[in-house]
């Protein structure tokens, strides 16, 4: 919404109601004067837009060229048939008001055509033609009358160059709201005579405006507020008032200037999306998101993930040892291969065990962990250490696999235990090898070489932080057939930055308090319930970086088949809550699923990431919740791709993306939007698109090539009115046609649409 008696101050309280002045929303304007309310969706029909005088309510007077009081009581209206995208209240609208009331004795009792008309018949009265009075000025205050910027070819600043008139036809010691108060009384008769028109046969004058002047007024308007040209059109044309409208209705808009109106909405609508200026939300908020989402939430959830089970298992290993004398054979669901050995660590002879293997970690396919006791006496071990690798801990450039290695401590409390956390680097050799089973495919062998190194400090110098902690275990059953039923921990983690010692730390250690519940186990799937939290401070200042909060509904599920082998792999993850960093709050629910390897064996991941929630900018002065919906990724047929094979039109990654929700753009109203896109080949793709918000509703299509010489992608679209336009965009021209009924109704050329009319606009 956008007021206008002159700009409005900032405060100023507006508000949105049905016809029978039940209120649907309110709200206060920002610097700009204008205000963003979200319409409960459950309306439509007669609307209502007022602004609310109160004892700090100001407005830009261009009659007396000063701020004036808009009184506690007093109102400005405006009236709409059907809710619009953006609507301006001005002392016109306000005047469409009194009529209706006057003439229908309510705004209830008015349809739509009676709105329509009564707002036409102001327009044409005050000589905007058929331009309609709903649509927002240009808001005037000081600076415009410094800068002299309006411009009569722009319909807004035609509009406030009108109001500014009005109010310079106000009479000696009265303002502009006082004019707009007559002028609301003076054309309840349909006649803009300066007489009150609330009786059949009008005689009173009225005092507070001379709408004779108004026509005068104008040019002295434009004068102090235009710029050259439109001070010289100003003079030369002058403003058409037309004093007898009684028998002017509205006329539905041609479908020419249907054309125009789609072409302005899609103008307005696309550069709040994305823009030169970078302003649009894909070019702040959501890329925001999307750094927020890879850089803070994705890494915190997969560290949470890999750093609970791992030292589950350590925990699960130690008490093997301690109550079996042995570890190596299935027990607790866990598969280890027990021997002798040596802790590389202290060098003292240990009981070993290891699970998984490094060429699993290094290749993407699973885990590799290995533990070390500080006793050969399996009956009196108090300590295990154990370094856990995953299919993120292959450091490529470096020849190492970066590991967290727990040392777990038995207290004097049965299945409570104390935990320290450090980063090591593991170096490793690597050679090329291949599956001959698997059609020779290549992949990488590894071996450990040499010693773990710890990494104490980061490569600006900075202390790499140990985590500690304790953890609580129970378990169900003995022998064994026990199983680990809870485990709740309570401490902290060391970052990830750093870990390679080629990087800079960015944050704290993690700080966690997480419950664990095993729950069903179906074949050799377990699931394991979450709740809990984790928070990750900035290094530099001690800020937020990220919190999660996990609700009951979260869990993560893993596959102990190949434990022995290539160690256990997650399969699942639904996390239900919210993830909060300094910039945006994430809450709903969040699922991944459908892991799986390439043709190869190779490169496992997820293949469906559902996200259902909401996002919110919460950064200074952020625009608070700005999407809703479900987000839907996922990789089709996954398994028959060849990550090893040159990408061809066989063999490619089928990768798909949809969106069904609502969006707020800056500045913009709550769009609801639903978005598709799928990789349809080696070079081609496909697109869908759906928005609508109040009235306009816009539905298109488009299709891509990157492929060298490939045709440019041609875009469609249709709207509300019929209006179909086809959009070329080789060679990064834009040429097509816009179209109604298979009537050509513009042309566009090298970006430039040239109208039936022989008027041409930029696109």
């Amino acid at each position: 919404m956008t007021p206008s008696l002159g700009k409005f101050n900032v405060g100023t309280v507006v508000r949105l109601a049905k016809s029978d002045d039940t209120e649907l929303v309110r709200g206060a304007l920002g610097t700009d004067g204008s205000v963003t309310l979200n319409v409960p969706t459950s309306h439509s029909g007669t609307t209502i837009a007022e602004v609310l005088g109160d004892t700090n309510t100001m407005y830009y007077d261009e009659g007396t060229q000063s701020e004036q009081s808009f009184a506690k009581g007093k109102k400005l209206r405006a009236v709409m048939a059907i809710l619009r995208a953006t609507v301006g209240v001005t002392p016109l609208t306000n005047a469409a008001v009194t009529n209706l009331e006057k003439t229908k004795g309510s705004i209830g009792a008015a349809v739509a055509a009676d709105i329509d008309d009564a707002n036409a018949k102001v327009g044409k009265a005050l000589g905007l033609g058929t331009a309609s009075i709903l649509d927002a000025p240009t808001l005037v205050d000081a600076t415009t009358l410094t800068g002299k910027t309006l411009n009569v070819a722009t319909a807004a600043d035609q509009y406030a160059l009108v109001l500014a008139a009005l109010a310079k036809s106000a009479a000696t010691g009265k303002t502009a709201a006082d004019a707009a108060d007559d002028l609301a009384s003076d054309l309840k008769d349909n006649k803009l005579d300066g007489k009150d028109g609330s009786s059949a046969t009008p005689t009173v004058v009225l005092a507070s405006y001379t709408p004779a002047d108004i026509g005068l007024h104008y040019k002295t308007a434009a004068a102090e507020f235009a710029d050259s040209n439109s001070q010289t059109i100003a003079q030369e044309k002058g403003l058409v008032v037309v004093v007898d409208v009684t028998n002017f209705t509205a006329a539905p808009l041609s479908d020419l200037a249907l054309v125009k109106a789609m072409f302005t909405e899609l103008r307005t609508t696309l550069n709040s999306f994305s823009n030169t200026s970078r302003t649009g939300f894909l070019d702040t908020q959501a890329e925001r998101v999307n750094l927020d989402l890879s850089n803070n939430v994705a890494p915190d959830l997969n560290k949470l993930n890999d750093r609970v089970r791992a030292l589950s298992h350590s925990i699960q290993a130690l008490e093997d040892l301690r109550t079996t004398g042995y570890a190596g054979n299935v027990y607790g669901n866990l598969y280890y291969y027990q021997s002798t050995g040596t802790n590389p660590l202290t060098q003292a002879a240990v009981i070993t065990l290891s699970t998984g293997s490094p060429m699993s970690a290094w290749n993407g396919w699973g885990n590799y962990e290995m533990c070390f006791t500080d006793s050969l006496v399996a009956a009196n071990v108090t300590t295990i250490t154990c370094a856990n690798a995953n299919s993120s801990s292959a450091d490529r450039a470096n020849n190492q696999l970066k590991m967290m290695v727990f040392e777990v401590k038995t207290t004097s409390t049965t299945g409570n235990y104390t935990y320290t956390a450090t980063r090591y680097n593991q170096p490793v050799y690597v050679m090329q090898h291949t599956f001959p089973q698997q059609g020779d495919q290549p992949y990488e062998f590894v071996e450990l070489s040499g010693d773990p190194v710890l990494v104490s400090k980061d490569a600006a110098n900075n202390p790499m932080p140990v985590g500690s902690g304790t953890a609580v275990k129970t378990t169900t059953g003995t022998g064994q057939s026990a199983l680990t039923s809870n485990l709740a921990l309570n401490g902290t983690f060391p970052p990830s930055g750093g870990a390679s010692n080629t990087g800079i730390l960015e944050t704290t250690a993690d700080t966690v308090a997480i419950n664990v519940t095993r729950g069903a186990q179906t074949g050799t799937i377990v699931r394991y319930d979450l709740t809990g939290s984790v928070e990750t401070k900035k290094l530099a200042d001690q800020t937020l970086s990220v919190s999660l909060a996990l609700n009951a509904g979260s869990y993560v599920e893993e596959d102990q088949a190949n434990a022995s082998t290539t160690g256990s792999v997650g399969t699942a993850a639904v996390l239900v809550g919210s993830a909060q960093t300094a910039a945006n709050k994430f809450a709903g629910t969040l699922s991944i699923g459908s892991f799986a390897v390439d043709k190869n064996g190779n490169n496992r991941q997820p293949t469906s990431v559902i996200f259902d929630g909401s996002v919110s900018d919460t950064s200074v002065d952020g625009a608070g919740v700005m999407l809703t919906g479900k987000l839907v990724a996922s990789i089709a047929n996954y398994n028959l791709y060849d990550s090893f094979a040159l990408e061809t039109d066989s063999n490619y990654q089928q990768n798909t993306i949809s969106f069904t929700g609502t969006v707020q753009a800056p500045g913009r109203p709550w769009l609801k939007l639903v978005l598709a896109g799928n990789r349809t080949g080696l070079t081609t793709s496909a697109f869908t698109v759906d928005y609508s918000y109040g009235i306009v509703s816009l539905t298109g299509s488009a299709t891509s090539n990157t492929a060298p010489n490939a045709p440019a992608p041609v875009l469609t679209l249709s709207n509300q009115d019929g209006i179909q336009l086809s959009i070329d965009t080789a060679n990064n021209t834009l040429t097509g046609t816009a179209a109604k009924g298979g009537a050509t109704l513009a042309n566009i050329v090298n970006s430039v649409i040239n109208y039936s009319d022989l008027t041409s606009e930029s696109l």
